[in-house]
């Protein structure tokens, strides 16, 4: 008992790291002039199936930590943090999106494999700007492979596919919050 409290509590600050982390780069991202605001989003398990079921990869949880980017009285981006399973390790990413549920940046925060680190690169990552949910995100097709990073580069390709889908439906959420 004591080695699960253990692990959940290491878990828990690595995790609290990350997600302070986030904040910050989106923050230098987005520059001095916008307000971010975090929050904990629970994604109701009906919408988690239509998109697991459309991109084939499921959720890696049930809530995700959702940034809510405004300038003055208007939502400029929402920014989304999230975990796909590489080879056999998590790969932790987030994806800002405009207003118009448009991708605007993507970024690795951290990569635990040995080998496929290659997905960091800024080149192979502004692939995926200006993709939306009508996109297609099939590598070698609309997004380029990388020799060695097969797993990872697809994993990556399904999981910024998921947020872009489940994009609009936060937009949705945000507005009927009055944000």
């Amino acid at each position: 008992m004591k080695y699960l409290i253990a692990i959940f509590f290491i878990f828990s600050v690595v995790i609290a790291g990350l997600v302070e982390e986030t904040g910050d780069r989106i923050q230098i991202l987005m520059g001095k002039s916008v307000i971010i605001e975090h929050q904990i989003i629970q994604i109701p398990d009906s919408i988690q199936s239509v998109i697991s079921n459309i991109v084939k990869q499921n959720f890696f949880r049930d809530e995700l930590h959702i940034w809510h980017i405004t300038q003055g009285d208007s939502l400029t981006a929402i920014a989304i943090l999230d975990n796909v399973v590489g080879k056999s390790m998590p790969i932790t990413f987030f994806v800002i999106f405009t207003a118009q549920s448009q991708i605007q940046h993507v970024e690795i925060v951290k990569y635990r494999e040995s080998y496929g680190g290659e997905i960091k690169s800024r080149r192979w990552l502004d692939q995926f700007i200006e993709k939306d949910a009508s996109s297609d995100f099939l590598i070698g097709k609309d997004i380029n492979g990388i020799s060695g990073a097969t797993i990872s580069a697809n994993s990556i390709s399904h999981g910024v596919n998921k947020l872009t889908i489940l994009t609009p439906w936060l937009m949705e959420v945000f507005k009927k919050m009055g944000k």
